[in-house]
């Protein structure tokens, strides 16, 4: 049984590596309708990523950063409207040639930058689908609970106020996790 990938952007990373150039990446239309159905949104418009290749500390250790952008169209989970929301993240992820996965001892332990979230393996060939981790990364980042009312809201400037005349509830969950996946970390 064959898998089908719809967003594939295979990388030989340590030829890449060694270039040290950035490399920017685009779904095409056909892509993003494939990807928009997978994750079950109405829409999803563009997605684009650029992969930075960072500094490494270690041989056949390849720290990577990439950030990407999406305009996805959601379905209200309560009104099922469609609206839509523009979605810019970075993710920092390391790749490593698969003989380090192997090694029983492991007495030296690989120095990471800090930031890295996985460790992804290199196959045979040093190749990485690169395009896959961001359709996973864009996957952990869409609302789990799309709602019209909730994305107004951040839209609104602080002088406006709902046009509701109802006392607002103060328990939003979902809302409330996503303030703090937006918080910034102090320095």
């Amino acid at each position: 049984m064959t898998s089908f990938i719809e967003f594939s952007r295979p990388v030989n990373i340590p030829l890449r590596f060694l270039d040290g150039k950035p490399l920017y990446f685009e779904a095409t239309q056909e892509e993003c309708l494939k990807l928009a159905k997978r994750f079950g949104l109405e829409n999803l418009k563009n997605l684009n990523f650029t992969l930075f290749f960072l500094p490494s500390q270690r041989l056949q250790t390849y720290p990577l950063k990439t950030t990407f952008e999406a305009d996805v169209v959601y379905s209200c989970v309560k009104t099922l409207d469609a609206f839509e929301d523009h979605i810019q993240e970075t993710v920092y992820f390391t790749a490593q040639e698969p003989s380090l996965f192997k090694q029983e001892d492991t007495s030296e332990d690989i120095i990471l930058t800090g930031e890295e979230e996985t460790i992804e393996p290199l196959d045979a060939e040093g190749f990485l689908d690169v395009g896959e981790i961001i359709a996973q990364y864009l996957s952990l980042a869409l609302n789990p609970y799309p709602s019209v009312s909730l994305s107004s809201e951040k839209k609104l400037s602080p002088l406006q106020e709902p046009q509701s005349h109802e006392k607002p509830s103060t328990y939003f969950p979902f809302k409330n996790l996503m303030d703090l996946k937006n918080k910034k970390k102090p320095t």
